[in-house]
């Protein structure tokens, strides 16, 4: 059974809801306006953040690289145990963001991880050799990887492929009609990074975190930001005076994770566009 209040119930009730702040009655919704906002600006300063440390001029023509064959680490100038470690947890990252590893001993390393005296001097060497870690890489490229400032040199090797993974064969015949907005014809495959630390800087960073720090400048092509950033990055480990942190952080593993779940053949403007989304998974 329905039971009805008196009236004057119900005329003291309307007077109190009328005498009311609005703010107050609006207040779970503006709440809710306030933080969508703010979770729209944490996703661009994300994206923002991801199209920084990325330092070849993207456009929306071109795909970013990414390793298409399983992770296989090679470290050196460690002793043998350190080595282990660090190749143990670059493969554990790559597992972590989705990559397949290669199984057991014996793999060829598409991944080098070499602690050296002189970077810039071990660079410069290989490239007067035109040594085989440095095939592919072109003059621009070159010039980019000597300019790189701090302990560190890191370069990647990549190859474009159509979007199904045939080599490229040059001319017409690699021209793709699928090419669109939405769509590339191509895709970038990432056949080699190497990482050059020098040893100076090692001393205070333990075997996870110079392969945390190893994974970033590896499995993507990435730079070390300049100045500080509105999120933590492992990449800023060795700048100097920088407050950094010695493990992936979450905007590190979500910008991986954006590029290793986007399509290959992504436009690379899509590709960062879920980092903010997966920094709060």
């Amino acid at each position: 059974m329905i039971c009805r209040l008196p009236s004057a119930a119900i005329s003291a009730a309307i007077a109190m809801a009328l005498a009311a702040p609005v703010g107050a009655q609006n207040a779970p919704e503006d709440e809710d306006i306030l933080v969508e906002a703010e979770r729209e600006q944490r996703h661009r300063e994300a994206r923002q953040q991801a199209r920084e440390i990325t330092p070849r001029a993207r456009t929306v023509v071109s795909a970013i690289a990414r390793f298409q064959e399983p992770i296989c680490p090679g470290t050196l100038g460690l002793d043998p145990e350190s080595a282990r470690l660090v190749n143990d947890r670059i493969m554990y990252n790559a597992e972590l963001i989705g990559l397949p590893v290669a199984e057991g001993e014996g793999c060829t390393p598409n991944i080098i991880v070499a602690v050296v005296p002189d970077p810039r001097e071990d660079f410069a060497e290989l490239r007067d050799l035109n040594h085989p870690l440095l095939r592919g890489v072109d003059l621009w490229e070159r010039k980019r990887v000597a300019g790189q400032e701090g302990p560190v040199l890191a370069w990647n090797i990549t190859q474009t492929r159509t979007s199904a993974g045939q080599a490229r064969s040059g001319g017409a015949a690699f021209d793709s009609t699928q090419t669109s907005r939405l769509s590339l014809g191509v895709r970038e495959d990432m056949v080699l990074s190497v990482i050059l630390i020098d040893d100076d800087v090692i001393g205070d960073a333990d075997g996870v975190a110079l392969a945390d720090y190893a994974t970033m400048r590896a499995l993507a092509e990435t730079t070390p930001p300049d100045g500080d950033t509105t999120f933590g990055t492992v990449l800023a480990m060795f700048n100097e005076g920088a407050i950094s942190s010695q493990r992936l952080t979450e905007f590190d593993l979500a910008y991986l994770r954006s590029i290793y779940e986007s399509r290959d053949n992504d436009p690379s403007q899509f590709s960062f566009r879920n980092v903010g989304k997966l920094m709060e998974e």
